[in-house]
């Protein structure tokens, strides 16, 4: 059976495993997946114009002949073709489209149906395959947006149905509810919806509940539409008030449905008071190690019960099991973009130069493809979509932890619901808080705190470790002051019952260290030093620390090593909304500001002290601009660019920047609204947006030239020289150097003057003026200074390699190709690196070393495609079609052409796409 996932991220399997191509093409996946949508047998000339839309009729019906081609194995059982067109046997295939569309027309389908149903929609159909394709197949990407939205209402009739269905019959009542939620979340303004849920909340016998609904529906409707309620949903109101509906008893819903190398990881640790979750843990190890395709499976809960310690128990007892290791994601807290650099990082591949989410996104799931690793996205929170961050077709397992069904529902069925402790297991949880001396002494006392705070263990950790801290707060007295708490806060189990013991452990504070804590805001849930903490709050650096770890005594804090700490996330929501109270919240942001612009000024060339704060020195920027402190957010940008550009922290330099622009146009500042022009178009030129890169650095060329500030006038024509020679404009190009070079040269400035020499040498060889070339890069070689110019260096040396392969003077290229490696290993960038290995490649190949030519060659792909340079990667596979036709590959050398062409038609080269062509024949090519 051909199986086919349409909805969600989109997956193929034959047999119950994942359908592997000759080669993984995009589009012969696309292919499939259209026709299996459409259930029809699909003219050729309908198929090429979908996907080749941009390419002549022969050619793109050239192009679907090559797919078909990569389908070979499935014709005549799966795929079929006849008279001019091309379908799939509809009986040797299951899609999950396919059976909610037969569900949505059923005039009348049962409640579990419908259930089944609504569940197959784990995401926007065929989710993220528009970002592959958006560039190369405009008219596919258009139908598939057109489906995506019919198949989305579909989805929401089914909820809808599925809703009223339980109302109808009294069953599943706990599933209906969370399915007229998530409609409200999509729809807030539908008020069958709204009356739906009171309905249902009210059968369930959450009566206050179905009352609140009714407030939630007029707010709604009067934000949204401007509209009170109607005269139903009052008599609706009317009748839940009056007790008109009784409690029904619901039916449970049955479910449908060794490491040989070191592999990452980021597991946090698991807590030592684990207790009471045995059950749980066999459960969602069951599910993440099952021989059928990879799970998407989650824990939800309340806030405090526990969902992220059990994720990280999981990961730890299944570290054997995944051979690729264990990567973990703070939703809430981190930028998917830093996730995803994070999970990089911990394969040794770097994307921090793909700026785009998908890009990103899209380069992290080519870095999986082979991974068998488990993947933890802890908290899961509204406003945060995690769909760039699931692992699409790789072999992955994933585990989401969240506090709102809602969220994790549309990505998986399998959720495992935990629930507080029982009073057992919060016994057992409080004998190794406080040991059991303490609790034979006081029983009774210690089991009315467990049921006061309903088997939470964030919070019976929290009031443990108050008893602890203070000899005279006896469990007793603990327990009366939860007792008076819950009285003022009495709604049962919610988020409320966490901050019932937040509040007894802040009124058991001392002035000082409520005033500690507080501040404590500021950090928003990321790490921070006790040294912050005394600068910001103007504490004595030994009290700090003092406060610090009385605090960490407390639960409220946790040590989280390298002399940091971190707090849980509620706690930190509860820090800040503190601080919001003090009456002088302004004073402690502006020392935050203060503090983190004298951090990262004092960090001059010891860039590695930022490693933990990059957030907290964005959070400042922010912070400077929210009070519009312009004159310190000018200084704190100034200070973070030097190590923002040196750790390739472009994302956070592009908002920095950006914040800059901001307070020097408040200030009425010409010079750094210059210069912070200046450097967005280095950042948009290092991320390969040449249009911004050009607009920026034509506004800084002219700022610079008004403020006669020659210097750097000429570094920013440079760069805008780099900008045209990518784009291909030589004449531009050559005209922006000559401007550069009058100025280095009136300045006596030789780095600046080599660095010209060099894209001149650059412009020449492109144009094969080969001895020209040479001579530019033999004059930039003399003016370069011993002690500087170091990256001009190295440039000029690979270009100087290049000319001699291309003189057939080959041990001229390899010395320095020598020369360069040895100049780029004391600079250390990866691009370099990349580049170097490249020229390294071709040398070997030029030379006959085949076997070192293919090593070196694939080592400078995987750099170039981690960083996501895919013109470059279409290069390097032109290498290695060279280098597999000489050592005899047909299979690895239609591989590599037809990746190449791939490649080479994703960046809109058409002139590169061709140069594969001769290679496509393989065999032939190889016999001749």
């Amino acid at each position: 059976m051909l199986e086919f996932k349409l909805l969600g991220a989109p997956h193929i399997s034959l047999e119950g495993q994942p359908l592997t191509l000759r080669r993984n093409s995009v589009k012969a996946r696309a292919l499939l997946f259209y026709l299996a949508a459409t259930g029809a047998m699909e003219p050729r000339e309908r198929l090429a114009g979908l996907l080749w839309s941009d390419w002549p009729e022969t050619k793109a019906r050239a192009y679907l002949r090559g797919e078909l081609h990569l389908l070979g194995d499935l014709k005549n059982r799966y795929l079929l073709e006849a008279e001019g067109r091309v379908g799939l046997a509809v009986k040797q295939i299951h899609v999950d489209l396919g059976d909610l569309r037969r569900v949505a027309a059923l005039p009348s389908p049962t409640l579990e149906e419908l259930y089944a149903a609504s569940r197959l929609y784990t995401g926007p159909f065929l989710d993220g395959l528009d970002a592959q394709l958006e560039g190369s197949a405009p008219l596919f990407v258009e139908w598939m947006q057109v489906e995506r939205e019919q198949i989305e209402r579909q989805w929401r009739q089914l909820l809808y149905r599925f809703a009223a269905a339980c109302a109808s019959e009294g069953r599943m009542l706990t599933a209906g509810i969370d399915a007229c939620t998530h409609l409200l979340e999509l729809e807030p303004e539908r008020e069958e919806v709204h009356r739906l849920k009171m309905r249902l909340l009210a059968m369930d016998g959450q009566r206050a509940a179905a009352l609140k609904q009714y407030d939630l529906c007029a707010s709604a409707l009067m934000d949204e539409l401007g509209v009170p309620v109607s005269a139903e949903t009052d008599a609706l109101y009317d009748r839940i008030l009056a007790g008109e509906f009784d409690r029904f008893e619901r039916a449970p819903i049955e479910t449908i449905g060794s490491i040989a190398r070191h592999s990452p990881f980021q597991a946090i640790a698991a807590p030592s008071q684990f207790c009471g979750r045995e059950q749980e843990m066999e459960q969602l190890i069951a599910w993440l190690t099952r021989p059928r395709r990879p799970p998407i499976v989650a824990v939800v809960g309340m806030g405090g019960v526990g969902k992220t310690a059990l994720a990280a128990a999981v990961a730890e007892r299944l570290r054997q099991h995944f051979a690729d290791g264990v990567l973990w994601g703070k939703v809430a807290t981190d930028a998917p973009l830093d996730i995803l650099q994070s999970w990089a990082l911990a394969y040794d591949r770097d994307l921090s130069k793909i700026s785009s989410l998908e890009a990103r996104a899209a380069a992290m799931r080519t870095i999986l493809a082979d991974k068998h690793a488990l993947i933890v996205l802890d908290d899961v929170v509204a406003g945060k979509p995690i769909d760039a961050l699931l692992p699409g077709a790789a072999p992955c397992a994933v585990l989401l932890t969240s506090r709102d069904r809602a969220e994790i529902a549309p990505h998986t069925t399998e959720i495992l619901e935990l629930h507080e402790l029982s009073l057992e297991n919060s016994l057992e949880m409080l004998t190794h808080l406080l040991g059991e001396t303490t609790i034979a002494a006081e029983r009774a006392s210690a089991e009315e705190l467990c049921r006061l705070l309903e088997g939470l263990p964030l919070a019976v950790e929290i009031a443990a470790q108050r008893v602890v801290s203070s000899p005279r707060r006896d469990l007793a007295r603990m327990v009366r002051s939860l007792r008076s708490a819950s009285t003022r806060l009495a709604h049962g189990i919610s988020n409320r019952s966490v901050r019932t013991s937040f509040e007894v452990s802040w009124a058991s504070l001392t002035a000082a260290l409520r005033r500690t804590f507080t501040l404590l805001g500021l950090f928003d849930g990321r790490s921070f030093t006790a040294q912050a903490v005394a600068a910001i709050g103007d504490i004595d650096p030994d009290d700090a620390i003092e406060q610090l770890d009385h605090l960490t005594a407390l639960s409220m804090l946790k040590f989280a090593g390298e002399d940091r700490y971190v707090q849980h996330r509620l706690l930190a929501d509860f820090a800040a909304e503190k601080l919001a109270e003090l009456p002088d919240r302004m004073l402690l942001q502006r020392r935050f500001v203060a503090y983190y612009r004298q951090l990262v000024q004092s960090a001059a060339g010891q860039f590695d002290r930022l490693h933990h704060e990059w957030d907290h020195l964005l959070h400042a920027v922010e912070v400077a601009q929210q009070l519009q402190a312009w004159e310190d957010l000018l200084a704190l940008v100034d200070a973070a660019a030097a190590p923002w550009f040196a750790r390739g922290r472009l994302h956070h330099a592009r908002k920095g920047f950006m914040t800059g622009l901001e307070a020097a146009k408040a200030l009425g500042d010409a010079q750094h609204s210059t210069r912070f022009a200046f450097f967005l178009g280095r950042v948009a030129l290092r991320q390969d947006d040449y249009p911004t890169a050009r607009a920026l650095l034509q506004s800084a060329i002219a700022g610079y030239e008004a403020s006669d500030n020659i210097l750097r006038m000429a570094d920013a024509l440079v760069d805008l020289a780099d900008v045209e020679i990518e784009l291909g404009d030589h004449a531009m190009a050559e005209q922006l150097l000559r401007r550069a070079e009058t100025s280095y040269a009136a300045h006596n400035q030789p780095v600046g003057l080599a660095a010209v020499r060099c894209r001149q040498a650059s412009i020449a060889y492109d144009q094969e003026a080969f001895d020209r070339a040479a001579t530019l890069c033999e004059d930039g070689l003399r003016l370069l200074p011993s002690d500087g110019g170091d990256l001009v260096r190295s440039r000029i040396l690979r270009l100087l390699a290049d000319i001699a392969v291309r003189k057939q003077a080959l041990e001229l290229a390899q010395q320095y190709t020598r020369q360069a490696q040895q100049v780029s290993a004391v600079l250390n960038d990866q691009t370099e690196n990349a580049a170097i290995l490249f020229a390294q490649a071709k040398l070997a190949h030029y030379f006959g070393n085949e076997e070192e030519a293919l090593e070196n060659a694939l080592q400078s792909l995987a750099l170039y495609t981690a960083m996501g340079d895919r013109k470059a990667a279409a290069v390097i596979h032109l290498l290695l079609c060279r280098i597999y036709r000489a050592l005899g590959d047909e299979a690895k050398l239609c591989e590599a052409a037809a990746r190449g062409k791939e490649l080479a038609i994703e960046v809109q080269d058409a002139h590169m796409a061709t140069l594969f062509d001769p290679f496509m024949a393989g065999a032939s090519l190889i016999s001749s």
